[in-house]
């Protein structure tokens, strides 16, 4: 049960990481999320 909570709680987290790089732009995600994550560095990787 706890892990499968820590696991929707992380995946909650990538969602609502995703949902503001999307809604405030790539810009804004290349400042905040350098080096954050192999997520928005692929991200910003991908945008550049």
């Amino acid at each position: 049960m706890p892990r499968f909570f820590l696991t929707g709680a992380f995946a909650a987290m990538l969602g609502l990481l995703f949902f503001v790089i999307i809604r405030d732009g790539y810009p804004n995600a290349r400042e905040v999320g350098t080096g954050l994550d192999p997520l928005t560095a692929v991200v910003v990787r991908s945008d550049s």
